[in-house]
């Protein structure tokens, strides 16, 4: 707009030079007054807000509702030792033993032999070639094994005594030790031998290995003679006589 005006103010001073005297006091003046008016009070230019993130409030752990694990018996063996329940020790079963009732009345016209088997703890009766009698045995333990072989019957004694192994016991029968060795032990004051009973006995060596009635823990557990149930030990014994032969294998 200004140059607008100038320009048309330069094409009139053409004309009257008297016009360019007034044209000047004109423009100063107008810079005059432009320059002592007050402004007007614009709006100070204010910043653009910039949002703050808040925080995000974290929430405060809560504790955990899972139970603590408690140690194991394998982490603190004084405690395993104290929770790990004794089994009681049973006694190995050995099925019972069995008689042919019919086949042993055939004992006095057939030939008897008995055979005595280690690995399976049992010993048959044979009336000719079957089995009339079969039954659990207990021979014997380690250091007194039931030596294998061929043998016979050399004595029947129906309430034989151990010469070698039994119980100290006073002069009033009361037993003072138990199983004890004839050769190796000696009594105390006032006690005697006692030999072990061995009921039904049926000797196979001189040195005192038999067959006889005694207790059957389901192993080996004699000092070398072979124990049997009462009642199959007084079967075979009513049955066998003297030189049947007998066999002891594994």
């Amino acid at each position: 707009m200004e140059r607008k005006r100038l320009i048309v103010s330069t094409q009139l001073m053409k004309f009257h030079p008297l016009f360019l005297f007034f044209l000047i006091a004109s423009l100063s003046l107008q810079a005059l007054v432009a320059e002592t008016a007050p402004r007007e009070n614009l709006p100070a230019a204010t910043p653009p807000l910039i949002p703050v993130a808040t925080p995000t409030p974290i929430p405060a752990p809560t504790p955990s509702t899972t139970p603590k694990a408690s140690p194991s018996p394998s982490s603190s063996p004084s405690v395993a030792k104290s929770r790990v329940k004794k089994t009681p020790k049973t006694t190995p079963k050995q099925e019972k033993g069995k008689i042919d009732a019919e086949l042993l009345k055939q004992a006095a016209t057939q030939p008897l032999s008995i055979v005595i088997s280690l690995c399976k703890q049992r010993v048959y009766l044979m009336v000719g070639e079957k089995i009339a009698v079969d039954s659990p045995i207990s021979t014997g333990k380690k250091g007194h094994e039931t030596p294998k072989g061929e043998y016979m019957i050399l004595e029947k004694d129906l309430n034989h005594q151990s010469n070698l192994y039994g119980d100290f016991v006073s002069e009033k029968g009361a037993v003072v030790k138990k199983g004890v060795s004839a050769k190796i032990d000696t009594p105390p004051a006032g006690a005697h031998y006692c030999g072990a009973s061995m009921k039904f006995f049926m000797r196979l060596s001189l040195e005192g290995m038999g067959m006889h009635a005694g207790i059957l823990p389901g192993y080996p557990a004699s000092h070398g003679c072979i124990r049997l149930p009462l009642e199959m030990a007084k079967a075979i014994y009513t049955t066998i006589t003297v030189k049947t032969p007998v066999s002891i294998i594994d």
